[in-house]
């Protein structure tokens, strides 16, 4: 068992969101079919929002299994990342799932280092997690907004039905 199983993974860490689409409809994007260009626009946002709060964030790219992800560095011993998929396309918005997900980097696995307990690292999760939902309701101006378990946002029936194509 990962030393910071138990207390993160009861977190709501995956968040179901609705926005504005923020890509013009008729624009060529640059992306490939199976990405929704969406999806690297609203997580950069949110990203933005969280560096200019004090987060360390890496840059947003396309990620694997995912339209956008970046990296959120909590201390020297957790880093999470942010994935953004976009589930679904309404007439200008989207449905899309953030989820965020733990990370240790290798010194953290070092023993003579000093690591923070579970505690104090669910308790600046909590912190992230969210500014991410301030992120989305100022910045990326979502609407109802559900936070979910892991385990909850892998039932969900989206996840049943082949990817949404994009319409470019």
């Amino acid at each position: 068992m990962d030393y910071y199983d138990t207390e993160l993974r009861q977190l709501k860490t995956c968040c179901l969101f609705d926005a504005v689409d923020p890509s013009p409809s008729n624009a060529e994007s640059r992306h490939h079919v199976y990405m929704d260009p969406a999806g690297i626009s609203l997580l950069s946002v949110v990203a933005a929002g969280l560096a200019a709060s004090g987060f360390r964030i890496t840059r947003v790219k396309p990620a694997f299994g995912a339209e956008a992800g970046c990296a959120c560095f909590l201390n020297n011993f957790l880093e999470i990342s942010l994935l953004l998929s976009v589930l679904k396309r309404h007439d200008r918005s989207v449905h899309c799932l953030l989820r965020t997900r733990t990370w240790r980097p290798f010194l953290s696995r070092i023993p003579f280092r000093k690591r923070p307990t579970t505690e104090e690292c669910a308790a600046q999760f909590t912190v992230l997690l969210r500014a991410i939902n301030d992120q989305l309701i100022d910045r990326v101006q979502a609407t109802s907004p559900a936070w979910l378990t892991e385990r909850e946002a892998t039932r969900l029936p989206e996840f049943d039905e082949p990817p949404p194509s994009v319409n470019v």
